[in-house]
């Protein structure tokens, strides 16, 4: 099984697209587990089911104040551990001490290089801190995936994105769908493509796939019964695993099928986790927002009907 654990609400941005459930649900919990609490969590969860890996995320997971520790104990089980982040709290003293501990993956958000879109979306002014982390990164060779929110606003800079990547040798680029939730319910009318609007990105990015042999996956599902994956076959285009290979654990040990889905299933704490995934919540999960055709769609298998979320 592979686990999200939003180890904390806190962040020092405010994207506009932002999708944390708390975004959208105001009353949702928003407390955080000290460090022997989250021991306790996965040592639970440890033996009742297997851990392939665990990406940190957040908010913004470096605003927690013993992430280390946390991350040398998921090591020291010999956990495969990410980190997801903006990238403007990274300096090379950090990214040096994360890899020691056991960080193997990082992942940094950069939507746009032109300042003024950059603020527009984020509302930060920090874009040279994120540029100077990916090249941090890249110099102690470790994996990187870069990941830009598709929406109305920054079409004109993925290209530009892509091309900087492939410069500062990123490993992946993941070209993420907007997904109307959280904050981005609110900012849906200004920040949603239209398909064809879509269609072209994936043009774009499909030709600078082959160009540069680059690694570009389209992380959210894309139904190929309205955009055929076969028309982009220099892209990896990805299927939904949420609710059943890849979990979502909150701040305080709530379980939740994806970062989007603000339903709670119940603590893990409390339960266990094979009873929870198996459960009423999960299975009804997984049937949503599908078409009426989408199991005996012939592709059914290459997009697994798309987001759960997608409207």
């Amino acid at each position: 099984m592979f686990f999200i654990f939003e180890i904390t609400p806190k962040c020092d941005f405010d994207c506009i697209y932002c999708y944390n459930v708390w975004k959208e649900k105001t009353d949702y919990q928003q407390k955080i587990l000290n460090v022997e609490q989250i021991k306790q969590l996965f040592f639970k969860l440890m033996q009742e089911t297997e851990i392939e890996g665990i990406t940190i995320s957040g908010g913004e997971p470096l605003l927690y104040e013993n992430l280390f520790e946390v991350i040398d104990f998921l090591n020291q089980h010999n956990i495969k551990i990410g980190l997801t982040t903006h990238g403007t709290l990274l300096n090379k003293s950090k990214i040096r001490k994360l890899i020691k501990l056991g960080v193997s993956y990082f992942e940094i958000s950069l939507d746009a290089l032109n300042p003024e879109i950059y603020h527009k979306l984020t509302n930060d002014n920090q874009l040279d801190k994120v540029k100077q982390a990916i090249l941090n990164i890249k110099k102690y060779n470790t994996k990187l995936t870069v990941s830009t929110i598709l929406s109305k606003l920054n079409i004109d800079e993925i290209p530009k994105i892509i091309d900087l990547c492939f410069a500062m040798s990123v490993d992946y680029i993941s070209l993420n769908r907007f997904i109307t939730g959280g904050k981005g319910k609110i900012n849906k009318n200004l920040l949603k493509p239209s398909i064809q609007e879509l269609k072209e990105i994936l043009n774009i990015a499909n030709q600078k796939a082959d160009k540069y042999n680059a690694n570009i996956n389209i992380s959210v599902p894309v139904e190929d019964c309205i955009i055929s994956h076969t028309n982009y076959k220099n892209l990896k285009f990805g299927t939904c695993m949420c609710g059943r290979k890849k979990w979502l654990i909150d701040s305080v040990g709530n379980l939740r099928t994806c970062e989007q889905n603000i339903n709670i299933i119940g603590n893990i704490f409390n339960q266990n986790f094979n009873t929870l995934k198996n459960s009423k919540q999960p299975t009804e999960f997984r049937q949503n927002n599908l078409k009426n055709n989408c199991t005996t769609c012939n592709f059914f298998y290459n997009c697994g009907g798309a987001c759960r979320f997608v409207n």
